[in-house]
Parts: structure tokens; C-alpha cells; sequence
């Protein structure tokens, strides 16, 4: 999944709750330097850094069976085109921590990391194309 931001720096995606119970989020939030090249590289952007994509809200819990509207804002106007990737986990909660190790007992639990890509646009597109009239060995 793609997410666009636009002309004014925002974009948005609906994260949709499909389980019986409420589920805790936190979104991570990475850069993505030489895409598409096999020197491509996730960068982690750490929370708080307000010149890069800050995601709104970057904790949250959803309840079972809602949807929640997460923000993405663009902070400083970029001169390239910029592409990030935003990855939602669900994490435990405080209840879930294990108070007492007698009651301790086996449980096995398969939660996806969900990652979608955002793209940044520059403030001022400049189309370019280039042509390698070059034959191919």
C-alpha cells in the first residue's frame, strides 16, 4: 500500500481493527534512501524528529472491530522527492506483563507488522527524463 502527501504536506490512511479484543498500536517510522536500487536502505526516523514524516497519533489503541484515522505531515518542504516507510505493530499492553510466574503458561501469538510506503513530493516538480541511446552488450 502507497500513501500520497500533498500539495500541503498531510496525508492520511484508515487503520482497520479486525480482532475481538483491543489491540495497542505504535507506528515506527523509517526513511528509504536509494530506492529501488540494491543499495536501497530503511533508515528508523526517531519519534519526536520534526524534520522529517511525523505520524499523528503514533501510539493508539484500537478497540476491536473499529478504524482509526492515523495523520502523516510532511514538516519541512523537501527540494527531491522523499519516500518513507511507515510500519504499525501491535504492541502489548501494561495488563499483559505476567505478575506472577506460577500463573505463567504457554501461548503462542502471530502478529503482523503492517509497513506502507509515503511518498513525499518535492515543493517545486521538475520534469527530467534521460535518454542512454547506448546499445546493449
Amino acid at each position: 500500500m502507497a500513501v500520497s502527501i500533498n500539495s500541503q504536506g498531510e496525508g492520511n490512511v484508515r487503520v482497520i481493527s479486525k480482532s475481538n479484543e483491543v489491540q495497542y498500536i505504535k507506528a515506527t517510522v523509517f526513511r528509504i534512501d536509494n530506492p529501488s536500487t540494491p543499495q536501497e536502505q530503511e533508515v528508523e526516523i526517531k519519534s519526536g524528529d520534526a524534520t522529517h514524516l511525523v505520524v499523528m497519533p503514533p501510539k493508539f489503541a484500537l478497540p476491536a472491530g473499529s478504524s482509526k484515522t492515523v495523520r502523516f505531515v510532511a514538516m519541512e518542504p523537501e527540494q527531491k522527492e522523499k519516500n518513507y516507510r511507515v510500519k504499525f505493530e501491535a504492541v502489548p499492553s501494561i495488563d499483559d506483563v505476567a505478575t506472577d510466574k506460577k500463573d505463567l503458561s504457554m501461548q503462542l501469538t502471530v502478529n503482523l507488522i503492517w509497513g506502507i510506503v509515503v511518498s513525499v513530493p518535492p515543493q517545486q516538480p521538475i520534469a527530467k527524463l534521460e535518454v542512454n541511446a547506448a546499445p546493449k552488450n
